[in-house]
Order: C-alpha cells, then sequence, then structure tokens
C-alpha cells in the first residue's frame, strides 16, 4: 500500500528506514545530523510530499519529494530527497508506485520531476528500470572526495 504521509510528526517513523539505508550502504551512522535531517524532511512537507510504501504496518519504501526553486527563473523543479526501497521489497511493485507516485504528484503541478540516485550499485540495471518507467538519462552524477 502507498500512502501519502500528512503532518511533520510522522517524519520520526522515516527515520529508522533512513538509518537501516545508511547502513547498507556504509554511511558512518555517527555523522548523521539529526537535528539538519529532521529539518530537510519537515521542509518537504511544506512545500512538496512524502510517500510511503507499507506492509503490514510497517514502512518498506520512502519517496520525499522536495519542491527547488530555479535560481535562473521563477520556475521551480520537482526533485527526491530520498527515494528508497527496502531490499526485500525491491522486486515489487512498491519502487513502480512511488515513482507513480511522485510523477502524478509533479504532473497535477505541472513541474518537472528530475530524479536523483545516490547509489553506486548496480547502475545499468538501475537505468533500465528509470527508463522502462519514463524516464531520460540527463548528465550524471559526479563525485570528488579531496
Amino acid at each position: 500500500m502507498i500512502r501519502r504521509l500528512s503532518h511533520k510528526g510522522e517524519v520520526a517513523l522515516l527515520l529508522p528506514c533512513i538509518e537501516h539505508d545508511a547502513h547498507a550502504v556504509g554511511y558512518d551512522l555517527n555523522s548523521i545530523n539529526y537535528d539538519k535531517l529532521v529539518g530537510m524532511l519537515e521542509a518537504c512537507f511544506d512545500n512538496s510530499a512524502v510517500y510511503v510504501a507499507e506492509v503490514e504496518n510497517k514502512i518498506v519504501g520512502i519517496m520525499v519529494l522536495c519542491l527547488v526553486e530555479l535560481y535562473w527563473s521563477d520556475g521551480h523543479v520537482l526533485t527526491n530527497l530520498i527515494y528508497w526501497v527496502d531490499k526485500e521489497h525491491r522486486k515489487s511493485r512498491f519502487g513502480v508506485s512511488l515513482l507513480k507516485a511522485a510523477k502524478d504528484y509533479a504532473t497535477e503541478r505541472n513541474l518537472t520531476f528530475e530524479l536523483r540516485v545516490e547509489s553506486y550499485q548496480d547502475l545499468d540495471r538501475k537505468e533500465q528500470f528509470f527508463v522502462k518507467q519514463g524516464f531520460v538519462p540527463c548528465g550524471g552524477n559526479y563525485k570528488f572526495r579531496g
């Protein structure tokens, strides 16, 4: 089941999932600034939407949308702060359903939705998945750590 979270108090429901995913990809949980994280998540309730996928009242997927104002115009673009599906549920339809909720949200508001992928794992498989869902590759993510 996909549902839209309706109030900022529900941010606490997301934190265990975010911690689980951060740990799974090797992030140091001690480096998470929870005040900053909660503030960023709460801002998404104000300017966009937060969706979760649930199985038996357990969150197994998250789509946190964030509205970004463009610096070169009065326009806005919708992006994702978080798009996550629990590893055990990635072959289910939850990933597709969360993407559909985000695309519908963007379409209803006449916004471009730019999906960010912040994982280095299975990039070819992910690109095939996103193209199948109607996305087109646009540039890439590059990181430099000096």
